[in-house]
């Protein structure tokens, strides 16, 4: 080892150690101009609950009672679907729900939630098997580079990580508009 790259090295780690004490501002979820107590969620009131107070808890678990009943059938049964993550594995859940349909024995859901790449899919899934081919195209076209650029070490230096999501959210974008929303929204309403 040279002498002379001792200073530099020394001068890499403090770079290092001292961006990893930083952070990024974190915004409020509610702009400051709002009172966040009385925000509502346009199309759906009744989301928002003070749970640090017992008619809070009591008025939650009703909304959570009126709601579950309305999830259940006749027969009583209901058909809910979990969807894990783990990046590209989301492509064997986009085949399930393909195969599932083709199957025909495919329910229409009532509820669905997931994680990571899951919570990607549950919409599409949600609306039902017309949404199986735009699933099949996402999870079979798309490269690395849809998801995310790399940066440099010194544009990591300066942002929150080392990977850009702006190519994530062009393709999320793409799909994912207010009609698609709104379809989400009241599909069941």
């Amino acid at each position: 080892m040279k002498k002379n790259s001792l200073p530099i090295k020394l001068l890499l780690l403090l770079s290092v150690w001292l961006a990893g004490c930083s952070t990024l501002e974190r915004v409020p979820a509610v702009p400051s101009q709002y009172d966040s107590a009385n925000v509502e969620v346009v199309g759906a009131p009744d989301v928002r609950y003070d749970i640090f107070t017992q008619s809070g808890i009591n008025e939650l678990v009703g909304h959570f009672h009126e709601l579950q009943s309305g999830y259940v059938r006749q027969d009583n049964s209901a058909a809910f679907l979990s969807i894990s993550g783990g990046g590209d594995n989301g492509a064997f859940t986009a085949g399930l729900l393909n195969g599932w349909t083709k199957a025909g024995d495919r329910p229409n859901f009532r509820l669905v939630t997931g994680i990571s790449t899951g919570a990607l899919i549950a919409p599409f899934a949600f609306l039902g098997k017309d949404y199986d081919v735009t699933l099949k195209d996402l999870y079979t076209n798309v490269t690395p580079s849809d998801i995310y650029r790399k940066r440099n070490i010194v544009e990591g230096f300066f942002a929150d990580s080392l990977a850009d999501s702006a190519p994530l959210y062009d393709l999320i974008s793409q799909y994912v508009d207010e009609d698609f929303l709104k379809k989400v929204a009241f599909e069941y309403t």
